[in-house]
């Protein structure tokens, strides 16, 4: 059973509040379904490997909030495909 993305704010339960509209606008572009496949489920099927999606998300990620890679780097730190190698 899959749970529906949040869409109302907490912050006790989402915490820092730009990171969760940061997120939330990425699940309702474009290519949202493809961010929330990575992003929530952290499923990678459609990437040649966990890097290549890793690189995906990035770009993605970077697209909507510009290059700012401290901003990049804490999205990226809250999803599903997180790992100890990023």
């Amino acid at each position: 059973m899959r749970r529906k993305p949040k869409s109302s704010y907490s912050t006790k339960r989402d915490g820092d509040r730009a990171l969760f509209d940061t997120v939330c606008d990425l699940r309702k572009q474009k290519n949202g379904e493809k961010f929330s496949k990575l992003y929530d489920n952290g499923d990678f099927s459609d990437y040649g490997s966990q890097s290549e999606a890793d690189a995906a998300l990035c770009a993605m990620i970077a697209f909507r909030i510009g290059p700012d890679p401290a901003a990049i780097d804490e999205v990226f730190r809250s999803l599903a495909l997180y790992r100890e190698k990023w």
